[in-house]
């Protein structure tokens, strides 16, 4: 075993010197990702205090929002999208509603686009404008764009690449896509039978991150499927289909949105998000579910605020003409592992400037 632990921190020491030449803060918070953990790593949440309404989207603009993504650059900054038939665009606000500005895709016809997201594109950040809709299960291929984030949107603004995108076996409907830390790219699909009043197994597709920039169509990768109606069999149809979904910037927490109930999982007891068959899974320990019945008119948008467990949702437009932002709280306000790591440091960095500075004053005294 010595000599084992020996050669490992052997194989380590030139990451380690580098390591240690840089600030406190950074230094530990890049031993938190060599080593896989951080100094303060935080639970997943294990209970949600109830939603609190932050504030009103204009429902003139927003109407029937149905994607919600914050950015992990910008501060405050949130990212939307309208349902079905709004057109080539997305939106910009910050967490209280305002500065909502509207900005035109260029170059790109918009079909069903249900949901967005954020995450690494190379060496940039983008929004992933998710054109995945599909109602009647009869499009051939899907369309993803990735947009550059930037201090600043113009009125309208060039893609950075367009994806096609076909599924492996048949067409689906889907309003649900997350980018996981990694740079792979999940897809939840939205399976049930109308004739029947019935949901169905939601299926699972991925796209790898080394096929991001492809120039020509992409087929997913079927990873596996979501038995809902097993989960949430208390629901019925409507809180057993996949509205929205979110993955937390360490990539350890999914959300899944429902109509009515958020479903938490904990991805970091489970293989990641290829999860595995729900009936072996633990109520508290590997998933939580969250009531939302009655809460919204129909919530169809989800993103985690970064760096936190805090799950930002939103509604289609309620009778009241207005269109509802909640965020709902994991009990306690735990954090994610780095997030916590760099405030631990923060902290820690004070901590020790102020015994340098007590140190030199007990001398001059």
């Amino acid at each position: 075993m010595r000599e084992n632990l020996s050669g490992l921190l052997q194989s380590l020491m030139p990451t380690l010197k580098q390591t240690l030449q840089q600030p406190l803060t950074q230094a530990v918070v890049a031993l938190a990702v060599l080593v896989g953990t951080s100094p303060a790593s935080a639970a997943i949440c294990s209970k949600r205090n109830s939603p609190k309404k932050i504030a009103n989207l204009d429902a003139t603009i927003l109407p029937e929002s149905s994607g919600l993504a914050a950015s992990q650059l910008f501060p405050q900054r949130l990212y939307h999208v309208n349902d079905s038939g709004d057109g080539s665009f997305f939106y910009v606000s910050d967490e209280e509603g305002g500065h909502l500005d509207k900005v035109e895709i260029e170059n790109f016809t918009a079909h069903d686009v249900e949901d967005l997201a954020v995450g690494a594109c190379g060496e940039q950040n983008c929004i992933f404008i998710a054109d995945i809709g599909d109602n009647k299960r009869e499009r051939s291929t899907i369309d993803l764009v990735l947009i550059a984030e930037s201090a600043g949107f113009k009125n309208s603004v060039k893609p950075l690449h367009h994806l096609t995108l076909r599924y492996p076996d048949r067409p689906h409907d889907a309003e649900a896509i997350v980018v996981h830390p990694n740079g792979d790219i999940y897809i939840f699909t939205k399976e049930f039978s109308k004739e029947d009043r019935k949901a169905e197994p939601a299926m699972v597709f991925r796209l790898d991150k080394e096929d991001l920039f492809a120039t020509s169509t992409e087929t997913l990768k079927k990873v596996g499927a979501i038995d809902l109606p097993w989960l949430n069999f208390e629901y019925g149809l409507w809180g057993q289909v996949i509205t929205s979904a979110a993955i937390s910037e360490d990539g350890k927490s999914l959300a899944i949105l429902t109509y009515d109930a958020i479903i938490d999982f904990n991805l970091e007891n489970l293989n990641g998000v290829d999860l595995p068959d729900v009936r072996s899974l633990e109520a508290g320990k590997d998933y939580l579910i969250t009531d939302l019945l009655r809460l919204t008119l129909q919530q169809e948008a989800v993103t985690f605020r970064p760096g936190t467990q805090t799950l930002l949702f939103t509604s289609e437009t309620a009778d009241s003409g207005v269109a509802p932002l909640y965020k709902i709280d994991c009990e306690g306000g735990s954090r994610t592992g780095y997030a916590a790591a760099a405030e631990y440091m923060r902290t820690g960095e004070k901590r020790h400037r102020s015994k340098k500075r007590s140190s030199k004053s007990a001398k001059r005294r």
